[in-house]
């Protein structure tokens, strides 16, 4: 039988060591003997058999294999097991040194006895049967071995060789596959054959494939952007595949095998002969349609979102601007009142004739002029943009219509209303010459900001005002997740995104709730409320007694002291330049290498279609460092001479992906913190998380925004949390309008290193009440750095005047009957997101986007303020909480100064216009950074030994400010060859390339 792995080196070795793991509950639930055990233990003569047996009977539970005489026991197992057998853990010692057939009877002696089996043929057929619908879930190979592993135990099956369970997971997995390939292709009719081949023909009139025009960025948000957008929307579902192949299929499945079909060719395609894989291909295609009708759905959404932002936004440009066009003739009019005012005034006091006060203060002909003059540039009494929004009614046309007849809305039933109107407007917009609106036309949704407009004086609806109202409300119930569109991912049902409810109430039951409170409400408010309590009091009465070190507060206006620097120890930088001055000069290239010969995260990088790792490591390497660099593959290749052009590009488009790479950068990070000198940068347990902003060739991207803080360009913010121990363990890719928050959690719960994070620090960008609460729940400290803190009220349970010092800190009372209400609901959204049910960044943008409505969002901040109070009483008493936030913050500023050398070619700009190419370009540059981190911390080490041999006083105190962040020593460039001997010439010149 072929040996197939799907463990990576890594992963094979935490299991094979999981013993050395267990936890004390752990260690008492595998491994208590009960009564009849004992007996039967000690049954045998001699303190080495009893503890054999009893060692082997362990052994059969967990981790469920045969014990060998080369396992080693941590010494809590052992002495747990040898104090109930009442013998000396020592004596395991004696028992190794048996003979093989005494070792070999007990353990038969002990299955037949408790009823293990073997793993037979007819025991193989049952696990597969149960293994197989998990391998239609997912692709994951850890996640597939460990699930088969437990689920043996369970039945006391004995498990084999590593190798042997290895094998099997791969041949169901590959069974899987196949089952979901005929799942996908079986309802298809012929003809469907024939129009899906189509997809990889030449575009009539183009030099493009249609699955190429199908890709193609949708670039920024333009009307005629929207319109292609729709354009291919339609295409796709022209095709009419089949009603319900989507559900056939696990959605993480499908994205897997629509990656496949994007790269599907007419030539293999047509030059296949095997049904078997003909069938798999056709699969990958409608996989593609499938996951491109989706993708497409969300861009139009999102796309639409951003014209109506952009349109609400000119409207209120446009007063502003007229506003202080008028200002100085405006100005001039309110002097010409104040003087006629006053006039009038005066007369009426002293009873004197009011129209001679008028003429004597300005002149009655001026003032005439200046009332004249006034009604014409008064703005409506509301002063509100939506005066000015009909100017951009025919650039809402360019696109509305489209969006109203393309998409099916549905929702609530409060938003029944609205959605009558869509379907109003979708049948006006049918009509050539539309006619007026109907008296009874919905407006049941229109708000009381709307009601000026959308209803002209006489009464009737204002068909322009209408219209916006609409697309507005739309807008925000699409964000809110009260309406939804079928076939979208981010605009789809807010409850499609939770635990289910049948699944939610299991885990009530069984007390498996994945959070780190206590989820009985009454116990948990109860706790938090004297914590509120009692910190109130302690902070009230430092502040009163002018103890809280560095703040003060005066006439209610709270000032914070800067921090001093940081006190480093006597000859901190003369030892940290020593040491730096120590590493060896070394190419990148090597650099990354020698990380590889001790790590091997290539194996990471498997094969998308056959999940075989990568067969030349030279490529793959020479792939992330193009990512890194910021250089295309083509100029990669041409300065890798050794390699083959085309094995380079087939490996950037067969072997690098988002998964990939978080694999890659896992193994990397459980490598560093095995290394013993990051001990000196803290203990593991705390990170930060921050955006940098990278420009963008022009606003092709859809994520490309200009920021107000960087400058004109339009770009994208690369979003990197990073540990205290240097180790940067997760990244995202974010638009500049992006709230940070959802991010931040995302990146906490959704990376795939082992990482015992307890606390986590941000900027001001990622404050959000719903973090704060969300967090909480998931067992996370949350401490942002909250530069506007004088601004954020504290919330309490009692009157302000209970605590005087900081009443007027103190806003609204935390309302209680809020999060009890929704506590439930609060506990599943929170849930949702640990279990990976759904993406923080999804569910928590949609509770943002439109609180007021959202009972559930409006809970989440009632809760996540009580967080917020409590973390600012803390800010505010203890300076050391301050100086931890700045830190953590600071190593991912260094880190982001190392990213801008690294990321140095095409002016250090993304090029990239999708998603998918712009993380792998950021995914290359975090890969090898952390290269750096891992080389630099070993080398380092061996610096500061070599230092110490040779009679050099290194104090521990200064090893904590010596940074593995440097670069000096690193050769980025390569190496510029001038010896190399001319090509052959042709007229004294080389052949032009043809």
């Amino acid at each position: 039988m072929a040996n197939h792995e799907v463990l990576t080196p890594s992963q094979r070795d935490t299991l094979i060591k999981g013993i050395e793991t267990l936890t004390e509950h752990q260690i008492i639930r595998y491994f208590k003997l009960s009564e009849a055990e004992l007996t039967f233990i000690h049954q045998e003569n001699g303190q080495r058999k009893q503890m054999g047996l009893a060692v082997q009977l362990c052994f059969l539970r967990y981790p469920g294999r045969p014990f060998e005489v080369t396992d080693t026991l941590p010494d809590t197992v052992l002495l747990y097991i040898a104090r109930q057998v009442g013998v000396v853990s020592s004596s395991l010692n004696d028992y190794v040194q048996m003979s093989k057939d005494t070792l070999n009877t007990h353990l038969q002696t002990l299955q037949t006895h408790f009823g293990f089996r073997k793993f037979t043929a007819e025991a193989e057929q049952e696990m597969k049967a149960w293994l197989l619908p998990l391998a239609m879930e997912t692709d994951s190979g850890l996640t597939l071995l460990t699930g088969l592993t437990e689920a043996m135990r369970q039945r006391q099956m004995v498990q084999p060789r590593l190798s042997v369970l290895e094998e099997f997971v791969w041949q169901t997995r590959r069974e899987a596959q196949q089952t979901l390939f005929q799942q996908l292709t079986t309802p298809l009719p012929i003809t469907q054959y024939h129009t899906l081949s189509q997809l990889v023909e030449v575009r009539s009139g183009t030099t493009s494939t249609y699955l190429t025009w199908l890709q193609e960025p949708p670039g920024e948000a333009r009307p005629t952007r929207f319109l292609g957008v729709a354009e291919r929307l339609t295409f796709l579902r022209d095709m009419e595949l089949p009603a319900g192949l989507r559900q056939t299929v696990p959605p993480s499945r499908l994205v897997e095998f629509a990656r496949e079909g994007a790269k599907m060719t007419a030539q293999r395609l047509k030059n296949e002969k095997s049904p078997e894989l003909l069938q798999q291909y056709y699969a990958w295609l409608v996989a593609f349609c499938l996951e491109r009708i989706t993708l497409l759905t969300d861009q139009a959404l999102q796309m639409s979102d951003d014209l109506g932002g952009r349109l609400f936004s000119r409207s209120e440009h446009r007063r502003n601007q007229q506003f202080q066009t008028n200002a100085k003739a405006i100005n001039a009019i309110l002097h010409s009142h104040s003087k006629s005012g006053k006039a009038l005034i005066g007369a009426r006091t002293d009873a004197k004739d009011p129209y001679a006060a008028i003429q004597m203060a300005v002149g009655w002909e001026k003032y005439l002029k200046s009332v004249e003059d006034a009604q014409k540039l008064a703005q409506p009494e509301g002063f509100d943009p939506l005066d000015h929004l009909d100017n951009y009614y025919s650039a809402m046309r360019r696109y509305t219509p489209t969006l109203m007849n393309l998409f099916d809305f549905k929702g609530t039933q409060a938003t029944e209303p609205l959605r009558e109107a869509i379907e109003l407007l979708q049948h006006r917009n049918q009509q050539e010459k539309p006619p007026p609106l109907p008296d009874d036309a919905p407006t049941d949704f229109v708000k009381p900001r709307w009601e000026d407009y959308v209803y002209s004086p006489d009464g009737t609806l204002d068909p322009h005002y209408y219209e916006f109202c609409v697309f507005s409300e739309l807008r925000d119930q699409l964000r809110s997740g009260d309406m939804w569109v079928p076939d979208s991912k981010q605009f789809k049902d807010f409850e499609a995104d939770l635990i289910p409810k049948a699944t939610w109430a299991t885990m009530k039951q069984t007390n498996t709730i994945p959070l780190a409170i206590n989820t009985d409400f009454k116990t948990y408010m109860d706790e938090r409320k004297q914590q509120v309590k009692k910190r109130m009091r302690e902070v009230n009465d430092l502040l009163a007694s002018g103890q809280l070190s560095g703040v003060t507060l005066v006439k209610e206006r709270l000032h914070i002291e800067r921090l001093d620097a940081l006190e480093l120890p006597d000859g901190t930088e003369d030892m940290a330049g020593r040491i730096h001055k120590m590493l060896p000069a070394i190419r990148i290239t090597e650099l990354i290498q020698e990380v590889l010969s001790w790590v091997a995260f290539d194996k990471c990088f498997t094969h998308e279609r056959t999940g075989q790792p990568v067969p030349e490591g030279r490529a793959l390497l020479a792939v992330i460092l193009a990512d890194a660099l910021n250089v295309s593959v083509d100029k990669m290749a041409q300065a890798c001479p050794e390699l083959q052009r085309e094995t380079i590009v087939s490996t950037a488009q067969w072997y690098m992906r988002e998964e990939t790479y978080a694999q890659a950068l896992s193994e990397l990070v459980s490598y560093h913190r095995q290394l013993p000198f990051v001990i000196y940068w803290g203990d593991g347990t705390t990170s930060a998380s921050d955006a940098q902003f990278f420009a963008t060739e022009g606003r092709r991207s859809a994520l490309a925004h200009i920021s107000r803080h960087y400058g004109f360009d339009p770009g994208i913010f690369v979003y990197t949390h990073y540990s205290d121990q240097h180790e940067s363990f997760h990244i995202a890719i974010l638009s500049p309008h992006d709230h940070q928050a959802p991010y931040a959690v995302d990146g906490l719960v959704a990376h795939r290193a082992d990482m015992p994070i307890r606390e986590h620090y941000t900027d001001t960008g990622g404050v959000s009440d719903i973090a704060f609460a969300m967090l909480h729940l998931m067992g996370y400290g949350y401490a942002p750095r909250m530069r506007d803190i004088r601004k954020r009220k504290l919330h309490i349970f009692e009157p302000a005047s209970t605590y005087p010092a900081l009443a007027s800190l103190i806003g609204d009372q935390i309302k209680e009957k809020q999060i009890e209400t929704h506590w439930d609901d609060i506990l599943r959204a929170t849930s949702s997101i640990e279990q990976g049910f759904v993406r923080a960044t999804v569910l928590m943008k949609k509770l943002s986007a439109y609180p007021r409505q959202n009972n559930l969002a409006s809970a989440l901040k009632e809760l996540g303020q009580i967080e917020r109070t409590l973390f600012t009483l803390d800010w505010l008493q203890y300076p050391e909480l301050r100086r931890r936030v700045l830190l953590g913050l600071q190593k991912v500023e260094w880190k982001h100064a190392l990213a801008r050398v690294v990321f140095a070619h095409r002016r250090g700009s993304f090029q990239e216009a999708e998603y998918s190419q712009q993380l792998n370009r950021a995914s290359g540059l975090n890969l090898v950074i952390m290269c750096i981190i891992i080389w630099n911390t070993v080398y380092m080490a061996r610096a500061v030994e070599q230092l110490r041999q040779a009679g050099v006083v290194v104090s521990e105190a200064i090893l904590p400010h010596v940074s593995p962040l440097q670069w000096e020593h690193i050769n980025f460039l390569g190496d510029f060859i001038w010896n190399r001997p001319l090509p052959a010439l042709v007229q004294g010149l080389r052949a032009l390339q043809l």
